[in-house]
């Protein structure tokens, strides 16, 4: 997989006026199917990874810039079902490495990543090879509920009309069309080892903070005429950047345009001060 961040001369449609671009580095290549061995899962359509988050962040759910360690466990009365244990890292069950499984009364809305190996819960799935490293990952003829016969063609994934971060079983039947449209369902996967895991989610996360400085720079440009942002700009246009280091210029600037602000500021054009509230200990507080 290609990990460096490329620099593009030529003006793209989205490059930011004459400056030049930072390129999205490329998507993971991935592995062959892992057992007892960690890896990280990642999500194809929607270029995140799995973990648990959303309610009492213990559904199964993806982060674009964030996995949790995982390791396929093979069940030993077949050759095609595989527990998937999760390292937990969030929540009141942080620290435990658990199975995901699926609530037995109404599964396509409820994948979990916190239960037991040895609980009478489905936890089974299996690893459908699509070609290139990629999978669907389906449902055990093994669980008592969530299996093949009662949801068929389902497959663990997102749904884009749910507009949601949790993972559901991908039923036709459970989210049918036209509410649902099924070739549109997030159900492609690729497993990662932690040194391509690390490298991507490290190149995806400087390449956010490029974009966001970028945008930065533009708006302070043109809101902000006659403000020297000079320094700002060698940052952005240093390839070299890290995340920390584009982080640091984009808190730079806003108190640079904030600053700027205060000294022009009137009753016509009061200086605005809403980027400086941040949260901290649950109360909303300037950040000066």
């Amino acid at each position: 997989m290609k990990t460096k961040l490329f620099f593009l001369a030529t003006l793209l449609t989205c490059s930011i006026g004459a400056m030049a671009q930072w390129v999205k580095p490329d998507l993971p290549s991935g592995t062959t199917l892992k057992t007892a061995e960690e890896v990280y899962l990642y999500n194809v359509e929607a270029d995140a990874f799995f973990l648990g988050a959303n309610e009492y962040l213990t559904r199964a759910s993806v982060d674009g810039t964030r996995g949790y360690k995982v390791w396929l466990d093979k069940y030993a009365e077949d050759d095609i079902s595989y527990y998937i244990t999760n390292y937990i890292e969030d929540g009141w069950n942080a620290g435990n490495t658990l199975c995901v499984y699926m609530a037995n009364d109404n599964g396509p809305e409820n994948v979990w990543i916190d239960n037991a190996k040895d609980t009478e819960t489905d936890k089974l799935f299996t690893f459908e090879k699509l070609g290139d490293d990629t999978f669907r990952i389906g449902l055990s003829p093994v669980n008592k509920y969530n299996n093949p016969t009662n949801y068929a063609d389902t497959y663990l994934g997102l749904i884009p009309e749910k507009n949601y971060t949790s993972l559901y079983l991908c039923d036709p039947q459970t989210f049918p069309v036209p509410d649902y449209d099924t070739e549109k369902f997030q159900t492609t996967w690729k497993i990662l080892l932690p040194a391509e895991y690390t490298a991507y989610v490290t190149a995806k996360k400087t390449w956010l903070a490029a974009v966001s400085l970028g945008e930065e720079i533009e708006k302070a440009k043109t809101e902000n005429v006659g403000i020297d942002i000079s320094e700002i700009e060698v940052v952005y246009n240093n390839f070299s950047s890290t995340e920390e280091e584009l982080k640091a210029a984009s808190a730079k600037l806003v108190k640079m345009v904030m600053d700027f602000q205060t000294l022009t500021a009137s009753v016509e054009t009061p200086a605005d001060y809403t980027p400086l509230i941040v949260k901290r200990h649950n109360s909303w507080i300037p950040d000066i």
